[in-house]
Formats: structure tokens, C-alpha cells, sequence
């Protein structure tokens, strides 16, 4: 078979215009090396011919191993393969998605599929638990389609297939066999790929009266037969070796192809369209525990050094800070102790010396009051301190950041792969240090009244719009979605500083992704108020506070006990609440536990 691969692939290479770059596109041919050749080479040639200067040659390949080894040696400058292989191809290989699919069924253009599990009408079998003991059929054990994505959806119910059947059995790559072994009595119920059995029902080769669809789903604007949930189509991906105009290029060309082009019809596609998220299979993978989370959820103590060398180094931090005020605020109480007893004798000195009583008054006031002051230059040593040691952290901090961002773009001297991890896993705690030193920062600026605000006229929707800017990519990961209600009012504005009236959204927005739920969502609205101020509102579909959880909401370093397991330092809000008043506002928050919460500021317009 590596024969026959490599031969087909340098016919197309030797047939290329000597002036011509070739361009390599590693497909899983998952049908056959002929097949897949048919089915892709005419994309292939379409792309020679739109691009001027490139030849574009398919290299097949029907295993997935192969094709993961051959792009860990950079041979390849884009691939075609399924979701699942993408993953492994994305996390290991750094390949990144430019396109996704439009799959051509039956007329329409579908851009998700999914998997649906079956057997015969007259069964015995009603539902999934029905499989207990039971002969089961698949494509093969990598496949995403035609076995992975049900056997998340058996998983999902507590069914562990290498136990719970009576065999587990897979028909070696090719899907009509599954359903073919079904119907004959070589197995009880199997699973295939959305739209299978539709299309061998058109063909004639079965009767959709003879199959029962088991947990069947029924999903708007998706009209085959499904027992999953649904998944992005195959992804076409880049490599990082691979240039950016190259792949921008590349993307125009399959963007403009219509689907009546010999090639659209060959590859059986309807077109392509912008890169779809791919975290459910992300999602997938990790519940299975396949492919590059096949370790997913076993902790070492490396694991756990790394996870939480943030908090090692916030926890430490924090600690030398509260010894420091504990040493100061015990020398303080000691100080008043010794001047109460000090008036305790006083008193018993005056019943014998009334006539001393005025000057002895007048000393002890003035002790009091050297006694307050030594508090308040206490408390101001604190935010002083506060205040130097951040801007002392922040230098080296700063450093360590610098050199780890110099040290991953590297090209000359590239890290290994092993090593690249644990460099991203430096600058990911050395941010969230910087965002508690910077926070802290804040915090010792508002106490001391050195913070410095610059009032002007800000536009409420383009600071959404930036705020939304950078908590798009966190968001995107947990699925939730970023609305404006704003839109296009670009004249609503607030007399505010500028940069800090960023600072007070992002802190909003991002709290409410924190503590959202999966593919929930995250709202900004606008009121103007009667007395005018204007009032503006983050309301997400989180998990809700409780009243007795309000009180500590807006305190310093506090964090609610349920909480505790997101990443936050209970600097932020306090930080937030702090610079709206310094601002001439106010905030507050109204929620319901287990729908959500709404962060509100009223700022002056």
C-alpha cells in the first residue's frame, strides 16, 4: 500500500510546470488510495489552475498513523482528513484549520453530521440498554463517524462496549458493510455515519422499514436519521511551515468554487466555508480518553506543579504580605495595650492628684493621638508596600515573560515539542501573576488616593466591542456567546476614564465566562436613567449567587467557597467597584441561583 501511494502521488508531481512550487495535501483516504485519489485530485487541479505558480498534488493515505507520521516530518502543507484525526493533527503537529466542509447529501449542503445507531424492526432491541449482551458493529476503532462519535453517546448512558456487549465487532473501513452485516444476522445493532442508511435506501440495496432507529434525536434543519449529537464536517488545515498568503490564497479559491464544478462534483461537496469550532470534538476525545487525551484526567506531580504554580507563587506572595501586616498590626496592639494601661493609672492618680487631673488629661490625648497615627502610617506602609512590591514583580516578572514569548517564536533555535508545553505553561501562570500584580497595583493606588483619572467622553459600544475583542478567544472555548444589544449606537456615551472604563468591562465580561455554564451566553445592555446617568448591565446564564454569598462580593481578596475552583485572585471586583465610585458611579448585582447574574454600573453621561 506505501507503494501505491507514493507511485500515484509522483505521477502528479512529474506532471508539474518545471517553474511550478508543488503543494502537498495529505488526505485520509478512508474509502481506498484509488478512491480517494478520484474523489480529490480534481480539487487538487482546481486550485493548480486558480493559483498561478503552485501545482497542488493529493497524497493519500488510508491509515492514520501513517498520515500523523508523515505530517510530523512537515511533508505535507495542508491536510484533508476527519475531525478527530485533525485533533491529534492540531495538538501534536500544529496544524490549524483555515476551511470546513460543505458535504453534499441528497440535494442539500451540510456542514455538521453525526452518527446514528440501528437495528432491525422486528429486534428484540427497543433501546440502548437493550445492547446488554449483544453482537455490535462499527467501521473501525479510529473512526469518527462511524464509531467514535456513538460510542460517546454509549459512554454518556454508562455502556462500556468492551464489556457490555456481547462482542464488539468492526467491518474493517467500509460503512455499507456495517449495515449489511446487520441485516443479514451477522450482528445485532451497529452504527454508521448520519445519512448512510438514506442513501442505501435510494439505492435499493434496503428498506428503511426494516431498520429501527435506536435513541433516535431530532435536530432543526437536519433531516437524516441520528442517535448523536452533531459535529463540524471535515476540516481542510494548515501547517505552521506552511505561509500565511499561500493558505489565504488557498482558502479564496475553495470560498469561489461552485458546486457545479466537475471538481465540487467529483469530491461530492457543495463548497467550503469559514472554519467551524471544533471544541465538541475536542470535547469528545477527552470523555473517550483517545488519541492526545488518551492520559486525560491521571495527575502526576509534575502535573500538579505545573497546574498550580500560579497559585504556589499567588499563595507565597500572599503569605509574606499577611506576615508583614501581622507583624505591624500586632507592634500596633501592643502600643494601644501598654497606653490603656498607662490610662488606667492615670485615672487612679487622679483620685489622689486632682490637681494634676488637666495636664494629665492633655498627655494622654496627645498619646492617643501619636497612637493614631502610628495606625495610619501603618495602614499606609501596607499600601506603600503593597505598592512597591508590585512594581518590584512586575520587572522581573515582565522579564520572564518577555524571554519565554522570544523563546516559543524562536525559529533557529526551536524548543522541542517535549519542552514547548511546559514554556506555554510558564507564560500562562506568568500572565495571571502579572493580572494579580497589576490588580494589586490597583488596589494599593485607590487606598493611598494616588490613582489618577483622565475624564472624558467614552463611547459605550466601541468599549464593548474591544472588551469583546479580547474574551472572544475564552469564550469561544466553553462556547459561550459574546451579544452587544448595543449594536450600532455608536453615540451613547459616558464621561469616564478611558482606559479604566475597559478595565471595569473586561473585569465584568470576563467574571461572567468564568462562571458560565458550557455554550451559555453573556448579554451587555444600556439604559439611559432619569438622572443623567447611564446605566450599563452584564447578564450571563451562570450558576447564580446566593444572598448570604453577596455580602463578601466586593471585598478584597474575598472568593465564594462554591467558586473556588476557577482560576481568580478576589482582587477584581473589588478593584472594579472601587474605580466606578472613583469615577462618580455605583454598582451592584442582582441574581438567581442556578439561571444567572447581573453585574450593573451607573456611571454619569
Amino acid at each position: 500500500m506505501p507503494f501505491r501511494i507514493y507511485f500515484l502521488a509522483w505521477i502528479s508531481i512529474m506532471t508539474y510546470q518545471s517553474n511550478a512550487e508543488v503543494v502537498k495535501i495529505g488526505l485520509r483516504a478512508h474509502s481506498g488510495v484509488e478512491k480517494g485519489m478520484a474523489q480529490w485530485q480534481p480539487t487538487a487541479d482546481y486550485l493548480t489552475k486558480s493559483i498561478p505558480g503552485y501545482e497542488f498534488v493529493i497524497m493519500p493515505y488510508v491509515s492514520l498513523q501513517e498520515l500523523s507520521e508523515h505530517s510530523s516530518k512537515a511533508e505535507f502543507d495542508f491536510v484533508l482528513t476527519n475531525p478527530s484525526s485533525y485533533i491529534e493533527l492540531e495538538l501534536d503537529h500544529g496544524a490549524s484549520r483555515i476551511l470546513t466542509l460543505e458535504n453534499k447529501r441528497q440535494g442539500g449542503a451540510y456542514t455538521q453530521f453525526g452518527s446514528v445507531i440501528f437495528t432491525l424492526s422486528k429486534s428484540e432491541i427497543k433501546n440502548i440498554k437493550d445492547l446488554k449482551g449483544k453482537r455490535f458493529i462499527a467501521v473501525s476503532e479510529n473512526a469518527f463517524g462511524g464509531w467514535r462519535v456513538a460510542w460517546r453517546e454509549l459512554h454518556q448512558q454508562g455502556i462500556n462496549p468492551s464489556t457490555y456487549f456481547k462482542e464488539m465487532l468492526f467491518s474493517g473501513g467500509i460503512q455499507e458493510d456495517v449495515v449489511l452485516a446487520v441485516m443479514k444476522g451477522h450482528a445485532d445493532a451497529g452504527t454508521v455515519r448520519t445519512d448512510m442508511l438514506e442513501r442505501m435506501a435510494i439505492a435499493g440495496q434496503i428498506d428503511l422499514d426494516d431498520i429501527r432507529i435506536l435513541n433516535p434525536k431530532f435536530t432543526k434543519d437536519f433531516p437524516f436519521m441520528h442517535s448523536s449529537r452533531l459535529y463540524p464536517e471535515w476540516p481542510f488545515a494548515k501547517f505552521h511551515h506552511t505561509s500565511s498568503e499561500l493558505a489565504q490564497k488557498v482558502a479564496v479559491a475553495l470560498l469561489s468554487i461552485p458546486p457545479t464544478h466537475e471538481a465540487a462534483i467529483a469530491g461530492k461537496y457543495a463548497g467550503w466555508t469559514v472554519p467551524l469550532d471544533y471544541g465538541s470534538v475536542h470535547a469528545l476525545m477527552k470523555d473517550l480518553k483517545v488519541g492526545p487525551y488518551e492520559n486525560y484526567g491521571q495527575i502526576s506531580l509534575e502535573d500538579v506543579v505545573r497546574k498550580y504554580l500560579y497559585w504556589i507563587i499567588v499563595v507565597s506572595f500572599l503569605f509574606l504580605t499577611a506576615w508583614l501586616l501581622l507583624v505591624m498590626a500586632v507592634r500596633s496592639n501592643r502600643n494601644l495595650s501598654i497606653t490603656r494601661k498607662e490610662l488606667l493609672v492615670s485615672n487612679d492618680n487622679l483620685k489622689q492628684a486632682h490637681s494634676h487631673l488637666e495636664d494629665r488629661v492633655m498627655e494622654r490625648t496627645r498619646e492617643l493621638e501619636l497612637a493614631k497615627d502610628d495606625a495610619e502610617k501603618a495602614n499606609k506602609a501596607k499600601s506603600e508596600f503593597l505598592s512597591s512590591m508590585s512594581h518590584e514583580l512586575r520587572t522581573p516578572l515582565n522579564a520572564i515573560i518577555g524571554f519565554s514569548e522570544l523563546m516559543d517564536v524562536d525559529r533557529e533555535y526551536p524548543l522541542p515539542e517535549s519542552h514547548r508545553s511546559s514554556l506555554k505553561e510558564i507564560m500562562i501562570a506568568g500572565d495571571h501573576l502579572l493580572h494579580l500584580i497589576n490588580d494589586v497595583l490597583d488596589l494599593a493606588r485607590i487606598e493611598t488616593g494616588k490613582l489618577k483619572l483622565d475624564i472624558i467622553d467614552v463611547s459605550i459600544n466601541s468599549s464593548i466591542n474591544e472588551a469583546f475583542s479580547l474574551i472572544a478567544p475564552m469564550a469561544s472555548q466553553s462556547g459561550i456567546s459574546l451579544i452587544n444589544e448595543l449594536k450600532d449606537q455608536t453615540d451613547i456615551t459616558v464621561r469616564a476614564d478611558n482606559v479604566r472604563f475597559k478595565q471595569i468591562l473586561i473585569n465584568l465580561i470576563s467574571n461572567a465566562v468564568k462562571y458560565n455554564k458550557q455554550n451559555g451566553q453573556i448579554r451587555v445592555s444600556c439604559e439611559l436613567r432619569d438622572n443623567n446617568h447611564v446605566r450599563i448591565a452584564v447578564t450571563d446564564t451562570g450558576m447564580g449567587i446566593m444572598d448570604k454569598e453577596m455580602e463578601k462580593l466586593f471585598e478584597p481578596f474575598e472568593r465564594i467557597d462554591r467558586f473556588s475552583q476557577a482560576e481568580g485572585t478576589g482582587v477584581g471586583l473589588s478593584v472594579t467597584k472601587s474605580l466606578v465610585e472613583a469615577m462618580g458611579g455605583s454598582i451592584g448585582v442582582t441574581s438567581t441561583p442556578g439561571e444567572g447574574s447581573e453585574f450593573w454600573i451607573e456611571l454619569p453621561s
